[in-house]
């Protein structure tokens, strides 16, 4: 199968890297991600248009959020809670977007930096336009300087999911990291 998306090098080279993977069932040193590098500006993913117009849709609390990142944190949103903000998880995951609570329930955690100040755990559950805009602020650096496949692969499993979104081996007992990946891919078209 070959797949092209105009010019776009990187995604021609992850689809091509995908399809290796799926010939050959393994990850190899060869298929490894090319080198993040640090953006200033989001960058369009070409599968997913150009990030001008088109909108995710209105969120609970931020708005319609226009291009990647509102599709993005659609996707999240979607595939870790289909869309419920009162959502939990025995694992400590909570909200639409299944934030584990040791990332907002800490001193200095992603709500200091999304929001300015510490929150408590009643505040986020109780506030969808709190966890909105925790998860854009994370999503947003992850778009930023990992693009839309390592942002979901990050937000699935950190640096580690990261590191080995091509791994197929199911993660103690939830999908592997390349399935979670493709879904939120899929979801995010």
């Amino acid at each position: 199968m070959s797949v092209s998306f105009g010019g776009d090098s990187n995604l021609n080279s992850f689809i091509s890297r995908l399809g290796q993977i799926g010939q050959s069932g393994a990850y190899t040193p060869q298929m490894k991600l090319p080198a993040v590098k640090p953006q200033t500006a989001l960058q369009p993913f070409a599968g997913l248009g150009s990030g001008t117009g088109a909108t995710s849709g209105v969120t609970a609390g931020t708005g319609a959020i226009p291009g990647n990142l509102g599709r993005l944190m659609s996707a999240i949103r979607g595939q870790e809670s289909g869309g419920n903000y009162g959502a939990t998880n025995p694992s400590g995951a909570s909200g639409a977007y299944q934030i584990l609570r040791s990332n907002f329930v800490n001193p200095g955690g992603w709500d200091k930096e999304a929001l300015g100040h510490d929150i408590t755990y009643q505040q986020f559950m109780s506030s969808p336009q709190i966890q909105d805009q925790i998860a854009r602020y994370k999503l947003g650096q992850y778009l930023n300087s990992r693009g839309m496949e390592g942002a979901a692969a990050t937000w699935y499993g950190g640096d580690y999911g990261y590191k080995h979104m091509y791994d197929k081996k199911p993660q103690n007992g939830y999908p592997s990291i390349y399935a979670y990946v493709q879904s939120v891919l899929n979801r995010a078209k």
